[in-house]
């Protein structure tokens, strides 16, 4: 990337809930840029409200996977009264590389319960209710070919 860039992919790679940069240069080298964002935001003894808002930010990352309808399905999240305050579509970013990412992370500044819609791009849909409990970041695989599972837990962090 120091020398000029023609390729780029972002992803979540160390599945911290922030996305990441892979960028292809053009003398054929690959660069990975880590964004280290979350882990370096500290407590503060006296901090700002701006500041206590993001430190109650739950982080949602869903891993969608199935044979077709990956590329253009919708992630949506909505609040006990069925409002969204949620959205990812995937593939619907420029810096995706050959295919469109099949992990979104979203954020969430309050607390409770809520529901995930997965919207394939074929119209087949997966809910399922989700409840942060003491987790700043859950992990979950949203699979339209699993047989009974609607979805499956991943890594759950504290």
């Amino acid at each position: 990337h120091q020398h000029g860039a023609i390729g780029v992919a972002v992803g979540d790679v160390n599945g911290d809930g922030a996305n990441d940069l892979l960028i292809g240069g053009v003398d054929g080298t690959l660069s990975l840029v880590i964004n280290d964002t979350l882990s370096l935001r500290g407590k503060s003894a006296h901090p700002t409200a701006q500041q206590a808002k993001l430190d109650q930010t739950k982080i949602l990352s869903v891993w969608v996977k199935g044979r077709i309808g990956v590329v253009g399905a919708n992630v949506r999240l909505m609040d006990e009264e069925g409002e969204i305050v949620a959205r990812r579509d995937i593939g619907a970013n420029a810096a995706t590389g050959c295919r469109g990412p099949d992990t979104v992370s979203l954020a969430v500044r309050e607390a409770g319960k809520y529901t995930l819609n997965v919207r394939y791009s074929d119209g087949f849909e997966k809910t399922e209710p989700i409840d942060f409990k003491d987790l700043r970041h859950l992990v979950l695989t949203v699979d339209r070919d699993a047989a009974d599972d609607m979805i499956l837990p991943g890594t759950m962090r504290p």
